[in-house]
């Protein structure tokens, strides 16, 4: 399989980490998935790849949807189901095989494997709300031990109804790169567009 690298600094001559001078210093991990996606669909475009398969395994996807759901982003929540249709034409479709596949059982198998894994925790993931939520998981596992299972169906139960009653949001493509937008400008291209200028406010002071 080849190896294809999206480099941000190259593309867009911004770093994650300049988000943390921004008013996205709380919202990281938001900011860095809103970047991921847009990599993936970017590179999948490039080398003609109509599936992307995400290792997104169980502990990822309920962190997500425990987010989604506290902060009532129905849609959000939705769109973490297991198998993802294009957003809009031209754009991929999105699996995610590891879904039911606990943190702990992956990381087993490497072992068991000797697969090769990165040992390194993200550096912008300390106290972030997922990893707080994934705690009373934890917690509760030692009580019921398949409790994330549950959570997981449950979840997944949720987003089918939601799907069948949420409205959905009129997409038209965004102007500066082309990919879907709500209002012309989608969230990639903010964010850029907005850390581009505040690294420019503080060059010129």
């Amino acid at each position: 399989v080849d190896l294809y690298i999206y480099d941000l600094v190259k593309e867009e001559n911004v770093r994650l980490g300049d988000f943390r001078k921004s008013i996205f210093r709380r919202k990281i991990c938001s900011v860095c998935g809103t970047i991921k996606r847009h990599a993936f669909e970017v590179l999948a475009k490039r080398v003609n790849v109509k599936v992307l398969a995400t290792g997104h395994n169980m502990d990822d996807i309920l962190g997500f949807m425990f987010n989604s759901f506290f902060s009532e982003q129905w849609l959000q929540l939705v769109r973490l189901k297991p198998v993802l249709p294009p957003l809009s034409p031209g754009m991929t479709r999105k699996i995610k095989p590891l879904i039911r596949t606990p943190e702990r059982e992956s990381l087993l198998y490497c072992l068991y494997a000797e697969v090769p894994y990165r040992r390194m925790d993200c550096p912008f993931s300390s106290g972030t709300k997922t990893k707080e939520r994934l705690k009373i998981i934890e917690i509760l596992s030692r009580e019921n031990p398949g409790i994330r299972y549950q959570a997981l169906r449950s979840f997944i139960d949720l987003s089918k109804i939601l799907e069948k009653n949420i409205e959905k949001p009129e997409i038209i493509p965004c102007s500066r790169c082309g990919f879907p937008s709500l209002d012309g400008t989608c969230a990639y291209c903010k964010r850029i567009i907005y850390i581009k200028n505040v690294l420019s406010r503080n060059r010129t002071k």
